[in-house]
This record gives structure tokens, sequence and C-alpha cells, in this order.
């Protein structure tokens, strides 16, 4: 009684949906397709309805691409599914080839991400040692990162705090005990004082820490690639959900014999 009741509103819908000057569309028969899935053919022959279509237009009439099954979910899954993963909203909505090209952009995404974020470590470990060997620093490392642009600004130590003492007399005037306790707190410690071999190899060191910096930089900019390719996600995935899935449409397909057959792929479940 299901399948019968299921044929007359398919082949009504397609009556209505048939261009004008159409003939008129006789049932011609039913196949059961995976997942509770039927499709019901009509042919725009005039002949008895007892006609078949081949083995190949059948095929095509009632099943679906098992590797890519289209499934109607709500919009709001897909544009979270998509946010969380870019590709998972287009995948869930059985768009594998979109979900894909999603996936392997947000793969290479992550994986600059990382590639400069290494990138970065390395360069400044360099010139961390490099300060260590030619400023005569026991030990640069875990420093704030005010301290490395001084070791590439001043050529020594002293310089940096005779900078120091002038910028406190400038804010404190006659006020002596504020004075010094601003060039306590910005003077570098014995441990942390420097004196460069050359200005040659202070230069040096700027361009080692420009390019571990630069590194960083391009680091940070995967992270908004990153967010990008989350909201062109979630757009697509948007409309994929919203649009008419394959297994509720209707198409056209011809018999061996020239017949033309109008399906209506229907969902029972």
């Amino acid at each position: 009684m299901f399948r019968i009741v299921s044929w007359v509103l398919g082949c009504t819908a397609l009556l209505w949906a048939a261009p004008a000057g159409a003939q008129t569309l006789y049932y011609t028969g039913y196949q059961t397709a995976p997942l509770s899935e039927q499709a019901v053919l009509c042919s725009s022959s005039a002949e008895a309805p007892s006609r078949a279509l081949s083995a190949a237009a059948i095929g095509v009439a009632g099943q679906t691409d098992s590797a890519s099954p289209a499934r109607r979910i709500s919009r709001r899954k897909a544009i979270g599914a998509s946010l969380l993963l870019p590709g998972w909203g287009q995948w869930l909505t059985g768009n594998r080839g979109r979900a894909k090209a999603f996936f392997v952009t947000e793969l290479g995404i992550a994986a600059t991400y990382a590639f400069f974020g290494v990138q970065g470590k390395v360069r400044k470990n360099r010139y961390i040692d490099y300060a260590e060997q030619f400023a005569g620093i026991e030990d640069a490392g875990g420093k704030e990162d005010t301290y490395y642009r001084n070791l590439g600004v001043y050529s020594d130590s002293e310089e940096y705090v005779e900078f120091v003492q002038s910028t406190a007399r400038a804010l404190y005037g006659d006020d002596l005990d504020k004075r010094d306790a601003y060039v306590a707190r910005y003077a570098p410690t014995a441990a942390d004082s420097w004196e460069w071999v050359s200005d040659g190899h202070r230069l040096d060191y700027r361009e080692q820490r420009k390019d571990s910096r630069n590194s960083y930089r391009r680091a940070s900019h995967m992270l908004g690639i990153a967010l990008l390719n989350r909201v062109l996600s979630a757009i697509d995935a948007a409309f994929a959900a919203g649009s008419p899935s394959p297994r509720q449409n209707v198409y056209v397909e011809t018999a061996e014999d020239g017949t033309n057959y109008v399906g209506l792929r229907l969902k029972l479940d």
C-alpha cells in the first residue's frame, strides 16, 4: 500500500513539473534501492506501461553513488561542523569531493603553520647562541623579547645603561630616588651584560633575529588563513545543506530503444 501511495505521489509531482506540451507520463515499475530508497519511474512513451528500462538505465535511476551519499542535515549543523573542521559540513551533506578539498587545504595550512613555527624556534636558538658567542653573554636563553631587541640596538650594556639613565632624568628630574629605582628596574644585571666583538657581529645578530621574527609572523598569518578557510567552508556547507538532496530529485533517462523515462527518486525512510 505504501509503495502504491509513493508511486501516485511521485508521478503526480512529475506531471506538475513536466514542461508544457510533454506527453502523458505512465508508470513503468519500481526498483528498491539501497537505504530503503525507492525509485519511481515514469515513461513518456504512449505504449503500454509494461516496457522496461534497460539494465543500465535502471541502475542509474534506482541507485545513488554509494561513495558519496547525499544527506539532508540542518544548516546550523553543517555550519557548526565546518567551523570546527573545514570540510566536515560538506562531508555530512554528501559532497565528498568538496569535503576532501577543504580537508587537504586545512592539512596544508596546519603543516605550513607547524613549519614556520619550528623554523622560527630554530632561528631564535641560533641567534641566542650567536649572542652568547660574540657578545660575551654567559646564558642568553629565556630572556624577555625587549632584552633581545636591546642586544641588537646597543653595542654594549653600558651604552644601554646610559640610555636608561637619561630616560630616568627626563621622567623624574631631580627626584633621585625615583631615578635610581627606574635604573635598577631596567638596567641589566652583571650576568646579562654584553659587549659585541664588533659592530658587524651586532648587525649579523639583528638579521638573524629578524629572520626568526619573520618566521613567527608567517606562522601567525596561517592562523588567519585557517580562520578564512573555516568561514568559506561554513558558507559552502550552508548552501549545500539548503540545496535539494540528490535522493529527492527529478531526472531523465533514455532507454536503448530511444524512449525517454522521467524518474523521481524518493527517500522512504
